[in-house]
């Protein structure tokens, strides 16, 4: 979990800071850059910060299965949408890009993968992601409805 977080405290922090500055989330803030180290200092604290809170509240456990079970989400929404993509441009590929061979049977394959591993939580597990997923849906629908 630690290789995990000190991983994640590179990459997540940009994908806010893109998200913020392409106005995904109404976080305006996150898209500061640091004046000297060109760097998105407002997101690195901020995920920190969220990171620090999980990490004293929770347990090892938790923030495992958090962070697996919102990996295998993540890819389950990448895959899908490589099929919805695939069905939509079947006759355009587009030049010098790289194709998998075989069709759909590989998303297809990696889509029942990723239902077999979320399969396996319990329901406990099940209910913390969700109502992780909810807490999180929330306040983004705050956030944004301020926005407007």
């Amino acid at each position: 979990m630690f290789g995990n977080l000190s991983s994640e405290i590179l990459s997540i922090p940009r994908v806010l800071y893109a998200a913020a500055k392409d106005r995904l989330i109404p976080i305006k803030i996150l898209s500061r850059i640091h004046p000297k180290f060109a760097t998105p200092y407002v997101a690195i604290i901020v995920y920190v910060a969220i990171d620090f809170v999980f990490a004293s509240v929770g347990g090892l456990s938790q923030l495992i299965l958090i962070s697996s079970a919102s990996i295998l989400l993540i890819y389950l929404g990448v895959v899908l949408a490589v099929i919805k993509l695939r069905i939509k441009n079947k006759n355009r590929p587009a030049k010098g890009t790289f194709r998998i061979p075989g069709g759909a049977i590989i998303p297809l394959i990696t889509v029942l993968a990723i239902l077999w591993f979320l399969s396996n939580l319990s329901q406990r597990e099940i209910l913390a992601v969700a109502l992780f997923i909810v807490v999180l849906s929330v306040i983004y629908l705050v956030i944004n409805s301020k926005k407007k």
